[in-house]
Order: structure tokens, then sequence, then C-alpha cells
């Protein structure tokens, strides 16, 4: 597991009291780990953190800014699943077709594949 040989997040270093203006460790990982950064951005975050450079900010923005983005996305995606499996769900409860649409609806072929980078639910 490549996490544990990163000195920043094992969990046998000893914790010692951050230096003023530096996040503590666990908790700043943790934290970010909730709002859904990876581990590559939580160590980019840190070691910006410990950086004393005007762009700081800028770049701290820039990686969360990327973020939104890809949260977004995800979003988006869930909101298309959500609006397939619930109008397959209203098709079923009226029992008016033959067959089980919610099984039509996960053999539907899409036209926004995975393998063109596309969601497989629009």
């Amino acid at each position: 597991m490549q996490h544990r040989d990163d000195p920043v997040l094992r969990a046998d270093r000893p914790v010692a009291a951050p230096a003023p203006g530096r996040p503590a460790s666990l908790r700043f990982v943790r934290r970010a780990r909730q709002l859904g950064f990876t581990l590559d951005d939580v160590r980019a975050l840190m070691r910006l953190a410990d950086t004393d450079s005007d762009q700081v900010c800028a770049e701290v923005r820039s990686l969360a800014a990327a973020h939104v983005a890809e949260v977004r996305a995800k979003i988006a995606d869930l909101e298309a699943m959500e609006r397939v499996l619930s109008a397959a769900i209203c098709e079923c409860e009226t029992g008016q077709r033959p067959g089980c649409p919610i099984i039509e609806a996960l053999s539907r072929t899409s036209p926004n594949s995975l393998a063109d980078g596309g969601s497989a639910w629009l």
C-alpha cells in the first residue's frame, strides 16, 4: 500500500505539534478526504501549506477549482442515473409494458458509452 510509504500519512509517525500556520496533519488529511480530494491532492495541498510563497493561494485555488469541476461532473452523472432509474421504476409500477423496464434500461446501449469517456446513463 503506497500510503504507508508516505511519511505524511504513516500512522506510526510520532505526532508533533503543528508549526504556527501549518494545519494539524491528521485533521487536515481527514477533512480533505471528506471533501473528496485524492491522496495525491492531499499531498500537494500539504506541500503547499508548508510553502512560503505568494503563489500558494493561487495554486490551492486552482487545485480546488479542478476538484469542484470533477464533483460537478459526478453530480451530473448521478442525476442522470437517478432520472433513468426513476423513469424505469415508474414504468415498472404502471405494469402497462410487457417485460421489465428496469432490465430493459440496464440492457439499453447508450451513444455515450464509457469507452468514449461519456456516461453510460445518458
